[in-house]
């Protein structure tokens, strides 16, 4: 992957949510579909959220941490702002995704907006 452009940049959002941030960064780590950056911005969470990803070693995740809460809207424009997928995929930090869930997509175009279909 190091010469092939990023498909997705899969954006996660989170505060205080060491309970359940591991399971969802796995959801999208054991993806069948590879092709992805994950993108984690954590909006100056109080708890050890950035312990738990600090201990998951993989070269797609970038962290970054807000100094003061913001919010989700501003965490996912931070997110956006430094991905470099040619598509942008939103996950809560509370949720996961089956491990088919980038490879199931069609691409349908309509003028110049690109719509993400699952099937």
């Amino acid at each position: 992957m190091h010469n092939q452009e990023i498909f997705f940049s899969v954006i996660i959002p989170t505060y205080n949510r060491a309970y359940c941030i591991s399971e969802a960064v796995h959801s999208i780590l054991d993806q069948t579909f590879e092709n992805y950056e994950l993108i984690i911005v954590d909006d100056a969470s109080t708890d050890n959220t950035f312990e738990i990803i600090e201990n998951i070693n993989d070269q797609r995740i970038k962290y970054l941490r807000n100094e003061a809460n913001k919010g989700q809207s501003a965490s996912l424009n931070i997110g956006a702002a430094i991905a470099k997928g040619r598509y942008l995929a939103f996950l809560d930090s509370d949720d996961l995704w089956e491990n088919n869930f980038l490879s199931s997509f069609d691409f349908v175009k309509i003028s110049k907006v690109i719509f993400l279909i699952p099937y």
